[in-house]
């Protein structure tokens, strides 16, 4: 695989005119666009006097309704999608998993991938277990989601195909960028698409024929413990971490005197907007949720407060045969960052000590450095974040 440029950004370009004409759709898509010619809609099979249209066009409730074909992939047609790109690379994902260059960096320990990380353990999500993760966070088209540490990109694709969202993808191993790299140039390959911009004109003055669209993919060669890269994972609206047995912890390779790779991840999180979701395979340590903070704050005779936590969390069942690592049921968590009374969003927190007298004062979550505070800043009473299991 050719080594690229360290930075990818691929943008969705139009591969037809977006004029184009009805015979360059494909045959079944041919003849939906024809039947919605010929019967037209409810409003066109009426006259101004409200009668039904003459013989010209004669509609029965026999008659099927045409329902516009959705631009977007259904996962069944994404997963044959991938299966396609499989064929034309003469290689099987599988295979492709078992090489040395995709899983050299989970043994290597020998050189800092990043900051805080000598080794990157490989897993993947495999596509129905994506789709349950998109269904927990109810990722919509107009959010973006982001897939920190994405090894051969599939999540970042699914969810570019099947939900149309802006979707990025940061990981640290080069060769991953690289096979990623391939199946993106393969699944463009594979699919006429049309960037979708606002709403397609319906005022009958102009047909589109759109055949499929997809999000805005962005995939990056980085370190998530990189200052550089923390906008562009912080603005998502969802975002996905596998890190799953402790693999942004202990297994990552402890550098001496660096935080885990997770306390990174739990100061991304920190940093991302009110209303945001951050699902992970493995717990990371922020504290406690709202209602648990709040119940404890009632219990020692303080306050309730919107301030007192920045998130709520859920844990959630995946199922089986969700990921490529073993059969057994998968359990996710799902964190979403709740609003408080700051006005530009930043993540708060209130001491939990009822004796410090700052305690109805809220201090930010997050340092500069992107990492959870853990203590307050007027008493040093510890939060008791962690940054992986004892």
């Amino acid at each position: 695989l050719a080594l690229k440029e360290s930075i990818r950004t691929f943008k969705i370009e139009t591969t037809s005119n977006s004029k184009q004409s009805c015979e360059s759709i494909e045959p079944n898509k041919q003849t939906n666009y024809q039947t919605y010619i010929q019967c037209g809609t409810e409003s066109e099979n009426e006259n101004n006097d409200g009668n039904e249209m003459t013989d010209d066009v004669k509609v029965s409730a026999d008659t099927p309704r045409y329902q516009e074909p959705s631009d977007l992939f259904t996962t069944d047609e994404f997963k044959s999608l991938w299966r396609e790109c499989e064929y034309k690379m003469g290689v099987s994902t599988e295979q492709i998993e078992k090489r040395n260059f995709v899983r050299g960096a989970s043994h290597d320990g020998k050189k800092n991938l990043s900051l805080s990380q000598t080794r990157a353990q490989y897993g993947r999500l495999l596509f129905d277990g994506m789709e349950k993760v998109i269904k927990i966070t109810g990722l919509k088209r107009n959010e973006i989601f982001v897939d920190i540490g994405h090894g051969i990109g599939n999540a970042i694709f699914q969810a570019a195909f099947t939900v149309g969202s802006e979707s990025r993808g940061l990981e640290v191993v080069p060769e991953r960028c690289r096979v990623a790299d391939q199946f993106y140039s393969a699944l463009m390959e594979r699919v006429g698409v049309v960037e979708r911009v606002g709403i397609v004109p319906s005022d009958g003055t102009e047909h589109t024929c759109l055949t499929k669209s997809i999000g805005k993919i962005t995939l990056k060669e980085a370190s998530l413990t990189d200052p550089k890269f923390r906008s562009f994972m912080n603005e998502a609206d969802v975002a996905l971490v596998n890190n799953s047995n402790d693999i942004f912890g202990t297994r990552s390779g402890d550098v001496e005197g660096k935080p885990m790779l997770d306390a990174y991840v739990a100061g991304t999180f920190g940093m991302m907007k009110p209303g945001s979701r951050m699902v992970t395979l493995h717990p990371i340590f922020l504290g406690r949720s709202l209602p648990e903070e709040n119940e404890r704050r009632k219990k020692f005779g303080m306050n309730a407060c919107a301030d007192a936590s920045f998130f709520t969390y859920k844990r959630h069942t995946l199922g089986r045969d969700v990921v490529s690592w073993t059969r057994k049921e998968i359990i996710v968590h799902c964190y979403t960052r709740v609003q408080q009374s700051s006005n530009d969003g930043t993540a708060l927190f209130l001491c939990g000590n009822k004796t410090c007298g700052w305690r109805g004062c809220a201090t930010a979550a997050v340092n500069d450095d992107g990492l959870l505070i853990e203590e307050c800043v007027y008493c040093e009473t510890k939060r008791g974040v962690k940054t992986r299991k004892d």
